[in-house]
């Protein structure tokens, strides 16, 4: 629960082992330091004050125990300026309403959260992102541009 309280870490570094990764579908596996500068530098609790997870489905690895899986739908408005990846976005006032995407947090012996997954879509055809998951679903929802050309992420 803290590692989702203090948005994956970012605001609490030490809930991440030194030997943390963050992998998505098309990003990563990014180290601690990558993760924690291009995760913390966001401002989406800013940008979308009614910003909500709806986390659901929350269970453990069969495989691995120290692995909980867990469903996720991120939705909210638009009403602050927002900064993603060196860039400052005004606010549009359109919802991003992001299809139910799965992702994972496994922990060391300690707690500490060693490897974090996100952003794997489940039902494309929910939302308004056209499919898309993470940061490339909630550009597309907000019409600004992708970090990447979108056409990359469906190949």
């Amino acid at each position: 629960a803290a590692l989702l309280e203090t948005d994956y870490g970012a605001e609490r570094p030490e809930l991440l082992a030194d030997s943390f990764t963050f992998t998505g579908p098309v990003v990563g596996p990014l180290r601690k330091a990558e993760f924690l500068s291009s995760y913390g530098e966001s401002n989406l609790r800013e940008a979308f004050p009614d910003l909500e997870y709806s986390y659901r489905d929350v269970r453990v690895c069969p495989f691995d125990v120290n692995r909980v899986w867990y469903t996720y739908s991120r939705s909210g408005t638009h009403s602050a300026t927002l900064r993603l990846l060196g860039s400052s976005y005004p606010p549009t006032g359109k919802r991003w309403e992001a299809p139910p995407e799965c992702g994972s947090a496994q922990f060391d012996t300690e707690g500490r959260c060693v490897a974090l997954t996100g952003g794997y879509v489940m039902d494309r055809r929910m939302g308004n992102t056209e499919g898309l998951g993470g940061l490339f679903g909630m550009c597309v929802a907000l019409g600004i541009p992708t970090p990447y050309p979108a056409w990359l992420v469906r190949t």
